[in-house]
């Protein structure tokens, strides 16, 4: 019975790991850089933006009635992380974060090169 509650446990603590790690992304670009990339982003792809602060690094949008909160975190000075949560549970967000997942990506490559 012991051996059935401790798996029934590990498998619980790992899908809900599983779900924390769907939700974020790491990119290997600055703070500042990922910032500007998703704000253009998700202005490319017809979100209404509702607010933005660039200094907490988070973006306010929706799409429709529902509403998104897209936190930018430095992880090193070349490394950053993107969480997109939804601010209401009643849906599925696995579509607006593939998207804007893949808007970002694509973006990405397009950065211009510092000049030295």
């Amino acid at each position: 019975m012991k051996k059935i509650i401790i798996f029934i446990l590990f498998i619980l603590t790992l899908n809900m790991s599983y779900s924390k790690a769907m939700d974020s992304k790491n990119f290997s670009v600055s703070s500042d850089e990922l910032f500007m990339v998703t704000l253009s982003s998700i202005n490319s792809l017809n979100y209404k933006i509702l607010e933005i602060q660039s200094d907490s690094g988070y973006i306010l949008f929706s799409k429709g009635l529902d509403e998104y909160l897209v936190m930018i975190s430095e992880i090193s000075s070349t490394a950053s992380n993107m969480k997109i949560q939804k601010l209401k549970k009643s849906s599925p967000l696995t579509d607006i974060q593939n998207s804007v997942f893949s808007e970002v990506s694509n973006s990405l490559y397009n950065l211009p090169n510092k000049v030295q």
